[in-house]
This record gives structure tokens, C-alpha cells and sequence, in this order.
């Protein structure tokens, strides 16, 4: 939700000075993005059928055409609003004590009036007709009247009534609408619900009317429309109607008020309703007075009788514990709809007439209603036994023909009745002469074919019999038992592509039986593995057979392997044991898109598992069914509904999982009686219904059969709305954890709440709302604590997160979650009795290494359990590596944080928070499966309990973050040596801000750029600096942000995927809402000034140059990248979307063509036009360019070099240009595109007048709807995806045959260049990423083919992200092209251009620094060939190589010399820089320079001094260089004492330095001061070097120390 800005500044005009006691929003903060799901505590549906539903301080407005709301606008900022009334086009809206005017239309809001603050806390408030006032009702039993003269304009106080009767109430509402005519009932406290006339005459009126009966406070009063009917709710638990004396069924829809409140008129109790289990919250009547809505804190509505108090129905979905506000109005057909606003944050919409969520028992089903009874059973005239009972043991409606039934009985009899005869009637089936032993067999299984109308039934001996009632008299067929085998246990019909009579028989030992129903022939045995039976199966053709059995194993069988062998059981392809754990599995479907299977069983489970590529079963997840232990029924919609049926108690319920909506109630007796329910789902709005019942006990009676069908019942509410839900569903109580993590460029975030339920929600930046992407398993208790850690290389190569959450009974479940969905990998009870009261409060994890994550948990005993869990491997048990960590005091853990020391992944921090108040800070170190963990140090930063705690770790700085209940928020700061044995830390810095929050702090946060944000109960988010200087400081950045959730328990942040200066922060309590906040990261990306050099001196002396471009070169000019796009845009990048949805289509890309015509060219644009433009490029030696891009937005061709055209290839074409769509529904070769679309879109071409020379011709203008020489739609000049358009290619063809001529020139222009200075050729690659590759491909390919034929190319890559090559996404090229010819920049477009121009001016003033410089070197990590075989040859005459000594010198000498001479000093005048292998590092007078090596060895510049520790390696023999302004000449043999020093920095002197700066030299040796500086480096480099003979041992490495003074 985008909350305007320009709402604020219109409050703000108002004069706010009676109300700035107000915690009002900072409107420097309103301009950030705000996403809420809050309870929703207020619902109202306007009679053109708009609904607004109220949450918080937001209203959200919602039309018939869309589930998602037209505008959220902030109405009461920090007060949650309860309640509103509408005259004529002004709302007044109330929540708490605050009031406020406003206008509330289908699409737009205004605010009319500032908040107005109360003395007390509103009940009700009533706009008066004919005048401008409000009356409002208070919780002292007192009515304010407020005036506004004008609007917009203020509210201010006319008068105050207070009633005769001083008292607390719990709620009112207001009869009548004007003061002339106004009375008021009153619930209070006192159990009683008081009515009292409101004048202006009488400010003190009397009680006339004292309605008592309740047990509890007064919730909800409610009027009829003539006031004769008060219905009231309580905390008793009842809805109890109270009627006037005055009241009949004519009772005139006017109230008289006179009349009510007359002393000789009463009000009696007509009845009381029990039925709601917990308090009932609210009631309203129907339009039409003949029904009440009562909704309540038992999750459910109830629709009430008025006349009888009965309950018609019952209305449920919310997964809240909570609905706390109902609404009727008057749908289409007058047919009344309810909305009902839940803690869940949804409302839901019912239609109370026709779509019947749930049944009286005693009431109409629906289109018809049979009941039937069964015959006496004869017995043979021996039998004593003259009549007996038939006992049914099961029932079919026959899908082939729903209106007949088929009834089986125990005996092995079949009766038939049809509901279509009118009176229906029972048949029993004639059937042939059964063999003799079948009249004392018991029927134990059956099964009906799914097409046609044959019957089949097993007995307890093993025969089976088919009836077919396809002819008159029916056809049997009897399969005879097996011999091995006895009972057929289980029966099903399947129909594979050659054999439509194939029959599975379940048996006893986990034997199932594949048989040819009329032949009787065995054709495949399959073997359960298991010793259990068959309870479930599903044939999919082209995938396989899949087979459930009774104690909740799921087996898969690939029919192309498995052996048509009777003799021999085929064992399963694929099996997950125990999916539903010890009860049956009574259900399987299977969705083909997705690959994934769902099962049900009777554990009230809905499981979800994936069929991988190897036919290999992997469970993903389970989700809770909320009704029913007993299920039976499984559809999967082609809307993606997912509906299970099932028992609860005696009722049979049909649930929709996907809308959280239970379609219908329907009281059978239970799922152990005789039925069959057939739904069939006919259309995405309605499906049909025949049940089937069968009654056996009946007193002594004979069995019955009843029917109920229904023609057609309604999947949508009603027809004017599309969906049952308005707002996401979320949880139903308070969110106790939260984390947010951002995988394959989406914000997700995994949340758990007091209500036990579990769900993974995703956050759109681009339409700011948040939706619920799965419901995950619900836990046995409340769950505590989450978390999430991403992994960067998951399966297909893309990011996998773990995210794991903990709770009560010390439950944890920890899922993996990646492009391909959600997998469970680890849940966890813990099962000892002692430990059941304990519960987990805390979690945190941490990726490592492959996939492997480290989780670490606390828990209410003080114990810290270390668990390493692997993403990749979900069937391996995660591995406990420690199950307590020792050294805190045994208080119950409150908080957690873990983070890698020094992006080691065997090392780690964990900082611990407990109830004392302490923080913990442990070193953990995990090699392999083995733990080592040691306390490095404790303190006491709060008085109460530490809540949260937040480290991060930048060099070898330890931060720790904290926030109590003690309101405090402390930072501590650690000198961390993590490399000694044992690591250790050093306290640096700390403070501890008292009183940082007027309440208990919650959470504490830390962003990229060390910001630390605070949450808490005060419902504050702060954002805060700390400073480690002399005097430590904690100070505030700017003024608190006030939120909406109230109840704050958790908050989490991460930087935002759109935005690198805004981070992202999710806030949970009751409920949840997202903030978007400027980030204080000072530079996002810092560019590497030795990548800049590198590209400038190419570039500077390049022959030609190719500039690529893609997205990311428009960023900076405010344009989208493809992966910042909407989810719509790939859609919209097709020309079909112009055939289905023109406005749209052309809509869409107006607005995108407008946005590339409006974007400025950033500097970076401006410094290409300085390179290479033309005659005035900067470019000494260019002698031509030219532009390939997959960008449509122009903005390369405002450039004057490249403004003629001539010298750009846009291969997708541009936006700026629009032409005639005709051409579209081709194919390159001319024929007709295939499919009833576009046969369609072709007649319209026919009819059009479409002429393809003259209409593929014209351009046409931007944003013009139609051709102006046809009739057909105009489409922008983009090649689109799956686009064949004739006229678009063209363009697109001619453009790429003129930049292959220049690219081939240029090629064999560089390859056949000679001489001293061959020409080069530079590819400049500009924000070219790997979503749409073709750009980098072709980058790669003509660097390929150049270098290839021995000419001299270079690839410059500027990337924010890909900026290196990227393996399984780029161009696959060899090896030694990308480390010889790539360039890596990691920067933006702008950013790069500007210091890339800066250096080349720098060039162009100082000329090229040296000839060893303007050698073919790139400084990318590596060293073209001839030129490591120079520094190579040239190294060995100055120092050692790991192959043998320095020339002339002794191998026993060297060795002394490398043991004992390790420093070499150099004086800077000699030595302006130095090559790593990570390139140029320059050495300046004042510059102060710290960074790593390639190694991870560490150098140091301060001042004059460079201290450069390199560690050498065989193969990086050749990658060191020391570049110098004049010849040096090192001898390699220097002396062990001072004299000979000397007399070396003399030599020295020879080589090229003049006199002053050689006895400035000799001046700085003979400094006393230097030399007491270099006593004491000498000892600690002794000590050092004792390490790093230590460390060399390990890493196999020697390292050499460059000490210049």
C-alpha cells in the first residue's frame, strides 16, 4: 500500500494545534512505502456494493471487479479504528479516542477534518441529518455533540448530554438522525443494556428503559431499522433478542422514538441463543429483518432465526480466533450478503440465501431429498430364521449416471434406485447364480468404475464380483480368490491408456493385484513393502501408479519398468514412508504443471510431495486441515483451488484449503455409516452435489437409503464478487517472530504466531503487498522464534534459504525454500515428559558451505543446542553438534545471533541474551561434524531480561547490539582475535542508553551501513548511531516512526531488491506491517580504482571500440532492469497479450515508451558522447565505434555520435516507434500462426484493409491506438517474446547486417595490424546482466573470434552484480579468453563512465607512464603470457622463486638469507607503486591504506611507511611486479648490519637518483629516532615471524615482508 504523502500535508494544513500532543507520523518518513495486515476491527458495505474494510488506522476500499483494494489510505494515525457512519458524501470514522471527517469513495479518500482527540473512549458516532454535527457516544455513558461549520474545517464541542444512570460502558448505538429524534442504548458493565433519549434540552436525561438478563458486560447492541428489535451480544456467550411492546411483523421501518422510549412501553426478552463457544463480539440484522449475524471469538458467524432463535447457519474460514466485526447488506436478487472482518487480517463475503455454508440439521439440503428403505431379507424355508435385516455396506453414485445410486450389502445383494423417478423407488438387482459358498461370505470392499456404470465388490474369501448394469438383466463376472492371498481388503478402478479394464485389489501382507475385470486374469502383482493394505491409489497416464495403504506410506510405481509378471511382486519405484503416521491414507491427486502430489488421510493432514525428474517421491511439506480428523475427499480445481472433504463428529464438511472458505455442513451420522458423496465441480463458479447416506440402525427397523442433491451450489459468494476473500489471509493472533530474507530476487519473510500456525509470505516492492505463499505445518504449541539464512548456490544453480522455527514443547521445524518450492528437511519433538512444560524462545542460523547451514537454539531451561543441518540432503537427520553450550548462568534464553568470523566458515560468533539480563558471547569452531565452542566473554548490560541481541563483525571489530525490558538499548564493541589459540576478545567501547524507549524494547537491528534500529511495545521504530570515539555515544538519527501493530513482539530487515538507499523492515505483533526506510549507506558499491586504471589504459589506447549496453545502464536514469519488473511485464511482452487485451497491452507500453522519453541521459551517457565522439573524441587512437544493445528505450541514440543510426544495432528493437500490428499473425514464412487466437486476430487483418506495403511502411505515433492507413491496433516496434512480426524483424535484420560488415571490418583490421603498436579492439559492456544474455553473448563471441586469430581484444565489464563471468549463465568460452581478455568492474554505469573519463584525462596530461606499462597487461587477477615470462626471468635476478635460490647464491646461504633477512627496505622516492595480484596499489605521502592480498595477507600504509605482506605461491610466480619511475637495480645480498646499509642506499643512489635525495636517505639511517623505532619492530617482527613459521607449516606458504621507511 502507497500511503500519499500529500495526506499528510493536507492534514497539516489544518491547524493541529489542540491535537499535538499526538504521536503523529513524521511526514519526513510518510514518503516511504507501507504494507499493514493488521485485525481487521471494523467492516461496512455501501449499497453499490463497495466494501471498506478498517484495520488499524488504514481504510481499504475493495469493488466488485478486483479481490485487491482500489487505495489504502491512513485515516487515524495511531489509534485503530472501530467503527464509522455515512450521510450523504461525508464518513465520520472513530477508533479509541480519536475522531476524524473524511470522504470515502470506490476510488479515491479525503480527508475533511484533522483527528480529533476525546476525553474518553468512543463507542458510537452518528452523523445528525440537516446539519453539521456529529453526535458521539463515550464509555462514561455521555453523548459529545461536535459542530463542523465548514468543510474541510475542524470538529469543535457544542455540547455534552451525560445519562441520569453515571456508569462504564462496553458499547452503544445511536436510534434515529436527528437531535429532535435520537436515542441511545447502552451495554455496560453491569450486565445491563440502558436506553435514554439524547436532546440538547436535557443534558442530564433519565434511564427510561433497563434491559436485563445478561451474565456478562454488554458487547454489542443492535437495532432493527424501526428499533422495536434490540439484539445484544455478551461475554456470557449468548445473542439474545429483546423486542418492543410495540412490535409485530408490521411493524413500520421509521423508528418513533417518542413511542420506544415511552415510560408505558417495554422492552421483553423474546429469547436467548446459545450456540457460539467463547464471547460474542458483535450482531447486526439482515435487510430484511428476519435474520441476525452474530460473529465471535469462537472464530465462526452464526445466521439466527428471528422468529424461532435458532441457528440457521454457520458461517467459518477465518483462520482467527477471532471475527470481531459482521456487515449485511442487501446483494444482488436481494439476496443478503454478510462480510465479516477477522483477527486474521481478511474478511470474508457470504451469501446468506442461496450459498449454504453450513446446514441445519433439520433444515432443506437442497434440489431434492429421497428416502428409502430397504426390503425384509427372505431366508431359505428351512430356516428357522424366517426374515432378517439387509445391512448395506456401501454406496455408489455412479459418475456415469449421478442420478442413480447403487446400494451393496454385506451378503453380497445390490439394490438400485434412481432419484429422477417420480416417486423413486428401490430395485434389487437380479443377478445370475452365485457359487454355492458365496451365501455365507461377508462383503469387505467395493469400488465403481469412474466412466462407466459397473460395480465392484470383494469378499472375505478373496472372490470378487463385477456387475455391469450396462444391459437388462445386469452382467456378472466373478474373479476367483487366489489361493495365497485371502480378503480382498481394498478395491479400485483404473483406466491406463491400453487397458480400460483394469481393477487393483488390495490384500493382506502389502499385496496388491493388478486384474483384467472381464477376462479374470491376473496381469501384475505389486508389493507394498510393508505388511499393510492398500487403502488408496491413482493412476496418471504417463507418469505412473501411486498406491497409499492404512498406515499412511505413499509408493510409486513407473509401469514403463515394472514387469507384467503375476508370479513376481514388483517392489516400488519410489516410497515415503509414514507420510500420514499411523492412519490411513485415503486420497491422492496429482497435479501434472507442478509435478507435485497431494494426499489425505485420517490424521487431518493435506500433504504435499514432488515427483523429481528421477521418479524419485521428496515430501515438501504438510499443511493442517482446521475441521476434520476423518478425511476422504480430495479435488484439485482448475482455478489451483485445492477443496478436501471430511468428517467431523457426525458432520460431513467440504473445505476450500486454498480460500481458507468452508463450502458446506452436512450432518450424515459419521463417517463410519454407509455413503457416498459425488461433488462435481462443473465450472470456476458452482459445482453439483449428490450424497448418499445409509442408515443400519434403525430400532429394529429395516436399513435406509437417503439422497440429497443439490443442482447447482455457488464456489462464489455471490455474483458480483469474484473471490471469498478480501485482504491476505494471516495469522490469527500475535506474530511472535519474523524474519526476512531475500532469495532469487524476491523479499520473503517466514512468521510464526501464538496461534501455532507457520507461514511463508512474499513482499512486492512494486505494488507494496504482501501475500502468503504457503501455510507451512502447524505446531503442537505456540511458536516462539524464527528464522531464515540463504544459501547462494542451491539446486538449478539458484539460492536455496533454510528457514527454521521453534516453539512450545520444544518443537522445532526447520524447511528448505527455493525456486522449486517448499520442503520440509527437519522437524523435531522433543519427546521426554519431563520436558514437555519447556519451550524454545529463540533461534538463529547461518549459512557455511554447499548447502550446509548452522542453526543454533535457547530455550526456556538455559539451554543452547548446536544443530548443522544440509538443504541439499532433506533425508539426511541433521546432525546435534552440541546439545549445550556451557559457561552462562542456567536462566531461560531470550535471544540469539550468529555471524561468521572473517567469512570463515568454520569459525563463528554467537552473542546470547537470557532473563538476567546477560549477554553471553561464544566462539564456535565446526570442522565437519565436530563442535568446539569457549565463552569468550560475559556482562550485564540490562537489569531485566536481555530481548533481543544483534552482532555484526567489520575488520576485526565485534559489535553487539542489545534492547531490554529495561527499556535500555546497549552496544558493545570487542577487539576480536579470532586466530589466536584460544581466540579472545578485548572490550573497545561501550554505552548503554537508558531509556532509548518508554516501554520494553523488542528488537534490535543492524544495516550494511552499522544504522541500528530499534522496536518496541511502545510501537516506535527508531533508528539510532553509535559512536566508538573517546566518549561513546548512542544518538538518535531522526524522530521515532510511530506504527500501527500494536503488541510488538519481533522485527526484521533486509536491504531492498529495488532501491540500494532504502532498507526493507517487517514488524510484527498483532499483526504485521512493512516499512521501507532510507538507508545511511554512504556508497553502496565501491568501485575498485585499480579495475578503473585498468579499463582507462585500454580504452586510451584502443583502435576501435564496441559499446554494448543493457538495462542496468538505464538505472541511474531512473529505469526499471528486466528483474525489477512486475510479474505482468514478461506477459505484456507478448503480442498475443495485444490480441487479448489491447487496451491493456497498449496502455502498458504508452506508459513505459512515455518514461524512456522522459528519462534524463545520467553523466554516464554524457562521458560516452566525450570518448567517442568523433572528430572531438578523448580517444587518441580510436578510429571507430559502434553500439549493439538490447535496450528499447532510445536513450543510446540522443547521443550525436551515434544520432544518424548508422552505428547502432538495436537487436530488440525501440519503444519510441510505433507501427501497424498486422504483420504479427505470421510466421517467418508467411503462414498463418496456429491456434484459435490468432485464427481470430487474422480474420480481423482480412477485414481491416491491412495492406503490408503500405502499413509496414508507416511509423506511426506513440501512444496512437490505431494504423492510420488500416483499421488494426498500432503495437510498439519491439521484438517481443514468441514475436514473429514481419515488420519489426525487418528493421531489426537490416540493423544487425550493418553492424556484422563493421564488426568483420574491425576484426580483420586488428588481426592484421602489425608492427610495434598493433591496433586493439575494446568491447565496453555497460549493465548488461544475465536474465536476457544476448548482449553478453555477443560481447564474448567477438572477443572469442579476435583473440582466436591472434589480433588484440579486450572485454570491460560494468556490472553491479554479474560483473565476472558467470558460470552456467554466460557464453560458454574457453578459459584462457576470460583470463586474458575480461576486465572486471563491479559499479554502475554513471559511476564507472565518470572515473573511467577522469583517468584517460589523467593520461591524456601525463602521457603513458612507462614502455613496460603499455605492455598487453590487464590487471584482472592475472598476466598475459609474455609478459609473467618477463617479470619471471627479471624476478630471479632480484629474489627467490620457489624453485631453487637466487642467482649467485649458495643454497645453504640462501637459506640463512630467507630465515634471518625477511625485511626489505626500500625508500619511497624510489617506489611509487606496487603490483599485487589484485593490481596497482599506490603509495602516496599522507595516504593512509589498509587492504588484503589475493592470500588474505594484510598491508598497511601509514605515512611514509608500506608494509606489504605477500604470501608467494609456485603458480603466482609470475604475478609481481614493482613498477618504478627510474631503473632500479636491486642487489640481492644485503647486509646484516647498519654500516652496510648504508652503503647500500649509496649504491642505490647510483642507479638513477640524484644527490639531494640520496643524502636525504643517508640523513633518515643515521636518524636516531629511526633507529629505536626499527629496535623495537625488529622484536615484534621476531615475534611475528615465529607465527608465520607456525602458520607456513599449515598453509604450505612463505611470505615475504616489503618494509619501506
Amino acid at each position: 500500500t502507497l500511503i500519499s504523502l500529500n495526506q499528510n500535508l493536507e492534514t497539516l494544513r489544518f491547524n493541529l494545534s489542540k491535537v499535538n500532543d499526538l504521536p503523529l507520523l513524521a511526514v519526513g518518513k510518510m514518503a516511504n512505502l507501507r504494507c499493514s495486515v493488521q485485525p481487521i476491527t471494523h467492516v461496512s458495505v455501501t449499497p453499490d456494493h463497495t466494501i471498506f474494510i478498517f484495520s488499524g488506522p488504514f481504510v481499504s476500499s475493495y469493488t466488485t471487479s478486483s479481490p485487491t483494494p482500489s487505495y489504502t489510505s491512513l485515516l487515524l494515525p495511531s489509534a485503530r479504528i472501530h467503527g464509522s457512519c455515512t450521510t450523504d458524501s461525508v464518513t465520520v470514522v472513530y477508533g479509541q479516542r480519536l475522531l476524524r471527517l473524511c470522504t470515502l469513495t470506490p476510488t479515491d479518500s479525503k480527508l475533511l477534518s484533522p483527528p480529533l482527540k476525546t476525553p474518553d473512549l468512543i463507542w458510537s458516532a452518528l452523523l445528525l441529518e440537516d446539519t453539521n454535527q456529529v453526535a458521539v457516544g463515550l464509555a462514561h455513558n455521555t453523548v459529545h455533540i461536535y459542530n463542523f461549520p465548514e468543510l474541510p474545517g475542524e470538529l469543535r464541542l457544542d455540547s455534552v448530554i451525560t445519562c441520569g444512570t453515571r456508569c462504564i460502558t462496553y458499547s452503544m448505538e445511536f436510534l434515529g438522525s436527528s437531535l429532535s429524534s435520537l436515542m441511545i442504548a447502552s451495554g455496560t458493565v453491569e450486565n445491563e443494556i440502558l436506553m435514554w433519549p439524547v436532546s440538547q434540552s436535557t443534558p442530564q436525561p433519565e434511564t427510561v428503559h433497563r434491559l436485563k438478563g445478561h451474565e456478562g458486560v454488554i458487547f454489542k447492541v443492535s437495532f432493527n431499522k424501526g428499533g422495536t428489535l434490540v439484539a445484544s451480544t455478551s461475554d456470557d456467550r449468548t445473542v439474545r433478542l429483546w423486542s418492543h411492546s410495540s412490535h409485530s411483523t408490521s411493524s413500520p421501518q421509521t423508528p418513533s422514538i417518542p413511542n420506544l422510549l415511552s415510560p408505558n412501553s417495554t422492552y421483553t426478552l423474546l429469547w436467548t441463543g446459545w450456540s457460539h463457544t467463547s464471547r460474542v463480539w458483535d450482531v447486526t440484522f439482515t435487510s430484511s429483518n428476519t435474520s441476525l449475524v452474530s460473529s465471535g471469538e469462537d472464530g465462526t458467524a452464526k445466521v439466527w432465526d428471528v422468529e424461532e432463535g435458532k441457528v440457521k447457519a454457520e458461517l467459518k474460514g477465518h483462520g482467527a480466533k477471532s471475527i470481531w466485526r459482521v456487515a449485511v447488506a442487501e446483494g444482488d436478487g436481494n439476496n443478503d450478503i454478510a462480510v465479516t472482518g477477522g483477527n486474521d487480517g481478511c474478511a470474508k463475503i457470504y451469501n446468506l440465501d442461496y450459498h449454504r455454508v453450513f446446514n441445519d440439521p433439520d433444515g432443506e439440503f437442497g434440489g431434492f431429498d429421497v428416502k428409502l428403505e430397504l426390503p425384509e431379507k427372505r431366508q431359505p424355508l428351512e430356516s428357522k430364521k424366517k426374515k432378517s435385516k439387509f445391512v448395506i455396506h456401501s454406496l455408489f453414485n455412479l459418475p456415469s449416471h449421478p442420478s442413480t445410486t447403487v446400494a451393496i450389502t454385506t451378503s453380497g445383494d445390490a439394490f438400485v434406485t434412481s432419484s429422477k423417478k417420480n416417486p423413486p423407488t428401490l430395485t434389487q438387482l437380479s443377478l445370475p447364480d452365485d457359487p454355492p459358498s458365496i451365501s455365507n461370505l461377508t462383503t469387505t470392499s467395493s469400488s465403481v468404475h469412474p466412466r462407466k456404470p459397473i460395480v465392484a465388490f470383494g469378499f472375505s474369501s478373496g472372490l470378487i464380483k463385477v456387475i455391469s448394469l450396462t444391459s437388462s438383466p445386469p452382467s456378472t463376472n466373478n474373479i476367483p480368490p487366489n489361493s495365497d492371498l485371502h480378503g480382498v481388503l481394498h478395491l479400485a478402478f483404473i483406466a491406463t491408456l491400453h487397458n480400460d479394464c483394469t481393477l487393483l485389489s488390495g490384500h493382506i501382507k502389502g499385496i496388491v493385484q493388478q486384474l483384467d475385470y472381464k477376462k479374470g486374469t491376473l496381469i501384475r502383482t505389486f508389493d507394498l513393502s510393508s505388511s499393510k493394505i492398500l487403502s488408496a491409489s491413482l493412476y496418471v497416464q504417463g507418469v505412473g501408479l501411486f498406491l497409499g495403504e492404512n498406515r499412511g506410506t505413499l509408493s510409486f510405481y513407473d509401469l514403463t519398468t515394472v514387469p507384467v509378471s503375476p508370479s513376481k511382486p514388483a517392489p516400488p519405484t519410489s516410497q515415503l514412508p509414514h507420510l500420514h503416521p499411523d492412519s490411513h491414507l485415503t486420497k491422492i491427486a496429482y497435479d501434472p504443471k507442478q509435478r507435485l502430489i497431494y494426499t489425505i488421510g485420517h490424521n487431518s493432514t493435506l500433504t504435499t510431495s514432488t515427483l523429481t525428474s528421477s521418479l524419485s517421491l521428496s515430501h515438501n511439506f504438510n499443511t493442517n486441515v482446521p475441521f476434520a480428523p476423518a478425511l476422504t475427499h480430495l479435488y484439485l480445481l482448475p482455478s489451483s483451488d485445492i477443496i478436501v472433504g471430511g468428517f467431523q463428529s457426525n458432520n460431513f464438511i467440504l473445505y476450500n484449503m486454498t480460500q481458507s472458505y468452508q463450502l458446506m455442513r452436512f450432518n450424515c451420522g459419521g463417517w463410519r455409516q454407509s455413503h457416498d458423496f459425488r461433488f462435481n465441480f462443473l465450472s470456476p463458479t458452482s459445482f453439483t452435489t449428490q450424497l448418499s447416506t445409509a442408515s443400519n440402525n434403525n430400532g429394529g427397523k429395516p436399513a435406509t437409503i437417503q439422497i440429497y442433491g443439490s443442482p447447482s451450489t455457488p464456489l462464489t459468494p455471490a455474483s458480483s464478487y469474484k473471490s471469498y476473500n478480501l485482504n491476505t489471509p494471516y495469522h490469527g493472533s500475535t506474530v511472535h517472530g519474523v524474519s526476512m530474507f531475500s532469495c532469487n530476487g524476491q523479499i520473503l519473510a517466514i512468521s510464526g504466531s501464538e496461534d501455532c500456525t507457520l507461514k511463508l509470505t512474499c513482499y512486492d516492492e512494486v505494488t507494496s503487498r504482501m501475500s502468503v505463499i504457503q501455510e507451512l505445518e502447524r505446531f503442537e504449541c505456540s511458536v516462539r522464534a524464527v528464522c531464515s539464512s540463504v544459501s547462494p548456490q542451491g539446486i538449478s544453480g539458484r539460492e536455496t534459504a533454510l528457514v527454521v522455527a521453534v516453539g512450545g514443547k520444544l518443537e522445532i521445524a526447520a524447511y528448505r525454500v527455493s525456486k522449486e518450492g517448499v520442503m520440509l528437511v527437519h522437524k523435531n519433538t522433543d519427546s521426554g515428559t519431563k520436558e514437555m512444560d519447556h519451550r524454545m524462545n529463540s533461534v538463529a542460523s547461518i549459512h557455511v558451505d554447499e548447502g550446509i547451514h548452522l542453526v543454533v537454539t535457547g530455550d526456556s531451561r538455559g539451554r543452547i543446542q548446536v544443530i548443522q543441518i544440509d538443504v541439499n540432503k532433506p533425508k539426511i537427520k541433521p546432525q546435534i553438534l552440541s546439545d549445550h553450550l556451557e559457561g552462562l548462568t542456567s536462566r531461560p534464553i531470550l535471544s540469539l545471533s550468529i555471524i561468521s568470523v572473517a567469512n570463515d566458515c568454520s569459525k563463528f560468533i554467537v552473542a546470547v541474551g537470557n532473563t538476567a539480563g546477560e549477554i553471553g558471547i561464544f566462539h564456535l569452531t565446526v570442522l565437519k561434524t565436530v563442535l568446539s565452542s569457549i565463552l569468550l566473554h560475559k556482562y550485564k548490560p540490562h537489569q531485566m531480561g536481555a530481548n533481543d541481541v544483534t552482532c555484526k563483525i567489520e575488520r576485526d571489530t565485534l559489535t553487539v547490539v542489545s534492547g531490554g525490558d529495561d527499556q535500555a538499548l546497549s552496544v558493545f564493541q570487542f577487539g576480536l582475535k579470532s586466530t589466536s589459540s584460544p581466540p579472545s576478545l578485548s572490550p573497545l567501547s561501550s554505552y548503554t542508553l537508558a531509556n532509548a524507549a518508554t516501554s520494553a524494547i523488542k528488537a534490535t537491528l543492524i544495516d550494511d551501513a552499522s544504522t541500528i534500529y530499534t522496536v518496541g511495545y511502545d510501537q516506535r521504530l527508531a533508528s539510532w548511531k553509535y559512536t566508538s570515539t573517546s566518549e561513546p555515544a548512542i544518538t538518535a538519527l531522526s524522530d521515532p516512526l510511530l506504527l500501527s501493530v500494536t503488541d510488538v513482539s519481533s522485527a526484521s530487515v533486509v536491504p531492498s531488491l529495488r532501491s540500494p538507499n532504502l532498507n526493507v523492515i517487517t514488524v510484527t505483533g498483532d499483526g504485521a506491517e512493512i516499512i521501507a526506510v532510507p538507508s545511511s549507506r554512504e556508497q553502496v558499491i565501491e568501485i575498485d580504482p585499480r579495475s578503473i586504471k585498468s579499463a582507462a589504459k585500454l580504452l586510451f589506447s584502443a583502435s576501435h571500440v564496441l559499446l554494448t549496453t543493457g538495462a542496468g545502464m538505464g538505472k541511474d536514469s531512473g529505469l526499471q532492469t528486466f528483474e525489477e519488473m512486475s510479474e505482468n511485464y514478461k506477459d505484456l511482452c507478448d503480442p498475443s497479450a495485444l490480441c487479448k487485451a489491447p487496451d491493456k497491452f497498449q496502455d502498458f507500453w504508452e506508459t513505459f515508451s512515455k518514461q524512456y522519453k522522459d528519462a534524463d541521459l545520467h553523466d554516464g551517457y554524457k562521458v560516452i558522447q566525450r570518448l567517442l565522439g568523433g572528430e572531438e573524441a578523448m580517444l587518441p587512437k580510436l578510429e571507430s565505434s559502434y553500439c549493439y544493445t538490447s535496450n528499447v528505450d532510445g536513450l543510446i541514440r540522443r547521443l550525436p555520435c551515434f544520432s544518424d543510426g548508422d552505428r547502432i544495432c538495436e537487436i530488440h528493437g525501440f519503444a519510441g516507434e510505433w507501427r501497424c500490428s498486422g504483420a504479427m499473425g505470421k510466421t517467418l514464412g508467411g503462414e498463418n500462426r496456429m491456434g484459435e487466437m490468432w485464427e481470430n486476430w487474422n480474420k480481423k487483418v482480412e477485414e481491416s484493409g491491412y495492406s503490408p506495403f503500405i502499413c509496414m511502411l508507416a511509423k506511426e505515433v506513440v501512444g496512437e491506438k490505431f494504423c492510420s492507413c488500416c483499421s488494426l491496433y498500432n503495437r510498439p516496434n519491439v521484438l517481443m517474446f514468441n514475436d514473429t512480426d514481419s515488420s519489426v524483424i525487418r528493421d531489426v535484420d537490416k540493423a544487425r547486417e550493418k553492424y556484422q560488415m563493421w564488426e568483420g571490418k574491425v576484426e580483420d583490421d586488428v588481426v592484421e595490424s602489425t608492427g610495434a603498436s598493433p591496433k586493439s579492439l575494446v568491447i565496453l559492456e555497460l549493465g548488461c546482466g544475465v536474465h536476457v544474455p544476448s548482449v553478453r553473448n555477443e560481447g564474448y563471441e567477438v572477443l572469442r573470434d579476435v583473440r582466436q586469430r591472434g589480433g588484440k581484444a579486450h572485454l570491460i565489464r560494468v556490472n553491479l552484480k554479474d560483473e565476472g563471468h558467470v558460470e552456467g549463465k554466460d557464453l560458454d568460452v574457453e578459459e584462457s579468453v576470460i583470463e586474458k581478455g575480461l576486465v572486471s568492474v563491479k559499479g554502475g554505469g554513471k559511476d564507472v563512465m565518470v572515473l573511467i573519463e577522469a583517468e584517460i584525462e589523467r593520461l591524456l596530461v601525463e602521457g603513458e607512464e612507462s614502455e613496460e606499462e603499455d605492455r598487453d597487461l590487464v590487471f584482472d587477477n592475472t598476466w598475459f603470457d609474455n609478459q609473467a615470462e618477463e617479470v619471471l626471468q627479471e624476478f630471479g635476478n632480484y629474489g627467490v622463486d620457489e624453485d631453487g635460490p637466487a642467482d649467485g647464491v649458495g643454497e645453504d646461504e640462501e637459506s640463512k638469507r630467507m630465515e634471518e633477512e625477511r625485511v626489505f627496505n626500500l625508500t619511497k622516492a624510489d617506489i611509487t607503486a606496487v603490483v599485487t595480484p589484485k593490481g596497482v596499489m599506490k603509495i602516496t605521502e599522507d595516504e593512509e591504506m589498509t587492504g588484503k592480498d589475493e592470500k588474505g595477507a594484510s598491508y598497511e600504509n601509514s605515512g611514509r611507511e608500506l608494509q606489504f605482506d605477500d604470501g608467494w605461491d609456485k603458480a603466482k610466480d609470475d604475478e609481481v611486479e614493482i613498477i618504478q619511475e627510474r631503473q632500479l637495480v636491486m642487489d640481492d645480498s644485503w647486509g646484516e648490519n647498519e654500516e652496510e646499509e648504508i652503503g647500500r642506499a649509496q649504491v642505490f643512489g647510483e642507479y638513477g637518483e640524484d644527490e639531494d635525495v640520496k643524502q636525504k636517505h643517508l640523513k633518515e639511517e643515521e636518524d636516531k629516532e629511526l633507529e629505536e623505532r626499527r629496535k623495537k619492530e625488529q622484536e615484534e617482527r621476531a615475534r611475528l615471524e615465529e607465527e608465520d613459521r607456525k602458520k607456513e607449516e599449515e598453509e604450505g606458504i612463505r611470505e615475504l615482508v616489503f618494509d619501506d621507511f
